[in-house]
């Protein structure tokens, strides 16, 4: 037993094992609620959803054992839901109940072992059946079987594999400070506190109805993008969307799990739509198809969002809203602006698509 790709100076044959017998599982503890807080008093608390996230972080300012100190590099998995493992790298804390830490022993290289459970672990979670949240617990973990290399190919193995993590992390930032950036663009370029510096005239208020009309499209998304539209979906005028992942090309408006609302931005997503196609189209020559386009994408659309069921949002209610307009020159400046930085961004996520497409082929590869 060998996998398909390894390095050249490894030959032998891997062995299978349960991984309890190479690891030990513990599980966290019940900290009591009354000592949690949010201000940072005491140490950090690791939840279930700290393994993922960051947007709530608690900590415990009560005593605690020293066994249930969690360090960077330690090894989590979340035992309600999500299995996935994760290294932690976010400091001192302490392991709560239904967080479990895995100590690799040592003729086992830890990382490998994350690698091994990444695969494993998410068969376990598609096996599991659940009428509310899935559950993990540590013999399932230990019941696991693998095939292991010598603790050097192992070591080998890791090491490339931290590497691609490493990069695709940065990947992630670089792409967090373009969104970040082009963000602040948005809200700088239309509310006029950044401005090319050949421009001074005042911008002309009207409503957004009086320059963008709404109709019906018997086109496809392809043939209306070429001709210069703007898509959204629905009838009447309206356009509702349910169970949308990521945003579609140039959409306006998409309503996430039927609660959150996301702007319009140029990113491919899947087809999850409801209704019909309709185009929003300016109505004046002195109006730049794409300057109204992020125009919709820093307006607050919210707040227009009406129905019970899948949320809906309708034109001649934000077709009200107060638009402001430079001239066409100027207007045409910051569509060509905004639109680098989208393209900049469709780069970098096009690349970061690539390094886990990477990834996913070496765990296949490398492993038995």
């Amino acid at each position: 037993k060998y996998p398909l790709l390894r390095f050249p100076e490894f030959t032998d044959e891997w062995k299978e094992v349960k991984l309890g017998e190479v690891l030990s599982f513990e599980v966290g503890y019940p900290f009591s609620s009354d000592a949690f807080n949010e201000e940072g008093n005491g140490v950090r608390l690791i939840k279930n959803r700290d393994l993922k996230a960051d947007d709530r972080v608690v900590f415990y300012g009560g005593e605690y054992d020293a066994q249930y100190i969690v360090q960077n590099g330690d090894i989590l998995i979340g035992m309600d839901g999500d299995f996935s493992p994760c290294l932690w790298k976010k400091g001192k804390a302490l392991l709560n109940q239904r967080v479990g830490r895995v100590n690799a022993n040592q003729n086992t290289s830890r990382v490998f072992i994350l690698y091994v459970l990444v695969d494993s672990l998410k068969k376990i979670e598609h096996k599991t059946s659940s009428t509310t949240v899935k559950h993990l617990s540590h013999k399932d973990v230990e019941k696991i079987k693998a095939f292991l290399p010598s603790l050097a190919e192992q070591k080998k193995i890791a090491a490339l594999l931290s590497l691609i993590d490493e990069r695709i992390e940065v990947q992630n930032a670089i792409i967090k400070e373009q969104e970040v950036l082009k963000a602040s663009l948005l809200r700088r370029l239309f509310d006029r506190t950044l401005r090319f510096p050949e421009f001074a005239d005042e911008w002309t208020e009207v409503k957004l109805g009086e320059v963008v009309i709404c109709y019906s499209s018997t086109m496809t998304e392809e043939e209306l993008q070429k001709e210069g539209g703007i898509p959204i979906y629905g009838a009447a005028g309206c356009c509702g969307y349910a169970d949308v992942d990521e945003p579609f090309l140039e959409s306006i408006l998409i309503i996430k799990d039927g609660s959150g609302v996301g702007r319009s931005q140029y990113v491919t997503g899947p087809h999850y739509f409801l209704g019909t196609l309709n185009s929003l189209r300016t109505t004046s020559p002195t109006i730049f198809q794409k300057f109204v386009f992020y125009f919709l994408g820093q307006l607050n659309l919210k707040k227009y969002v009406c129905g019970s069921g899948i949320p809906h949002i309708y034109f001649s209610d934000y077709s009200k809203a107060s638009c402001f307009l430079p001239s066409l020159p100027e207007q045409r400046k910051i569509a060509d602006l905004l639109s680098a930085v989208d393209e900049r961004i469709t780069v970098e996520k096009e690349y970061a698509t690539l390094l886990q497409k990477q990834k996913a082929y070496l765990l296949r590869q490398m492993f038995v």
